[in-house]
């Protein structure tokens, strides 16, 4: 997959990084926009990636088939 962007939580913010609310970072209609517009295949490229407490990650990926798909996670604790 593509790691086409990220949002890093500022310390600043209000979260204990136990409870934090969704991020909104990319929910936005000119957030998205602005990552449609990244050409395909310019970004790193990764098959795993750190999700920042509070914050998010913006991926594109690729799948050989039209189907459904399965992606999962592992929070450690």
């Amino acid at each position: 997959m593509e790691i086409l962007d990220q949002h890093i939580l500022k310390k600043s913010d209000h979260c204990d990084h136990s409870k934090c609310t969704l991020s909104e970072a990319f929910t936005s209609d000119k957030a998205r926009e602005a990552l449609h517009a990244i050409p395909p295949g310019t970004r790193a490229l990764k098959d795993t990636f750190i999700l920042p407490a509070g914050g998010a990650v913006a991926t594109r990926f690729y799948t050989g088939d039209p189907a459904i798909w399965f992606a999962h996670c592992h929070m450690e604790r």
